[in-house]
């Protein structure tokens, strides 16, 4: 059981991974190399920045196989997924 819950928070992880490289990239774009690497340091900033500008990111720019707005629901459904697995895996234990 412990096994597979780690795996599953791997493969989730990386799918969190894509998601932000996706959003660090369009916040690159926008905002300047200041604020990417504030949000490469601070993948915190980098969440916020992408919900506040997600309709904005969607109506300027071709999307990366889904909507901006898709990519920052999936990418903060990962973050709570990787929550829950972690705190299963300490109970597992």
């Amino acid at each position: 059981m412990g096994m597979a819950i780690l795996g599953l928070s791997g493969l989730i992880s990386i799918v969190n991974l894509v998601a932000f490289i996706i959003v660090l990239i369009q916040l690159f774009k926008a905002k300047g190399a200041g604020h990417g690497i504030a949000g490469l340091c601070c993948g915190l900033y980098t969440l916020i920045w992408g919900w506040q500008n997600a309709d904005a990111l969607d109506a300027n720019n071709p999307p990366v196989i889904m909507k901006y707005k898709q990519w920052m629901m999936i990418w903060t459904a990962c973050i709570a997924v990787n929550i829950v697995l972690n705190i299963m895996m300490r109970a597992v234990r």
